[in-house]
């Protein structure tokens, strides 16, 4: 007789959250920020080349007066709040999946940047902030002659 993997169905979601609870524990503390009542963390990517980082952030459906952008010793922490809806009379919800309230992420760069030219644009619900690297911090190539 065969044997057949038996591979379960609708787990996929709680395999995902599970997943994510660990990656949240073992996540360093220097890129979680620590703050009172902190709900929620909006997924980010951060990409490095030659001359600056880029953080691209996901914040749909957030208003741009209501998200901050701070630089200190190296460390980029955005922060923000997402209101929540208002619920109509009359409507039953089904699911409420979205997250709202406060929200908090801090990144340390690990080279040194030039807090001055640190620039953000939100746009289409994704903040991308360019943080170039300050001009000791970028690599230098030095030719040695040969005599």
């Amino acid at each position: 007789m065969p044997l057949i993997k038996w591979t379960p169905r609708g787990l996929s979601r709680s395999e995902e959250e599970l997943s994510n609870l660990f990656e949240d524990f073992l996540r360093p503390l220097n890129e979680v920020c620590v703050s009172d009542g902190l709900s929620w963390q909006p997924t980010a990517n951060i990409t490095e080349s030659k001359d600056a980082y880029q953080v691209s952030v996901d914040l749909p459906g957030i208003n741009k007066d209501d998200i901050k952008v701070d630089v200190e010793n190296n460390v980029l922490t955005i922060s923000g709040k997402r209101q929540q809806e208002k619920k109509e009379e009359g409507k039953e919800y089904h699911r409420v999946e979205r997250h709202y309230g406060s929200f908090c992420r801090s990144f340390d760069l690990s080279t040194k940047v030039a807090t001055e030219k640190i620039s953000a644009a939100y746009k289409d619900g994704v903040l991308n902030v360019s943080v170039p690297k300050a001009a000791e911090a970028k690599k230098k190539v030095i030719k040695v002659g040969i005599e």
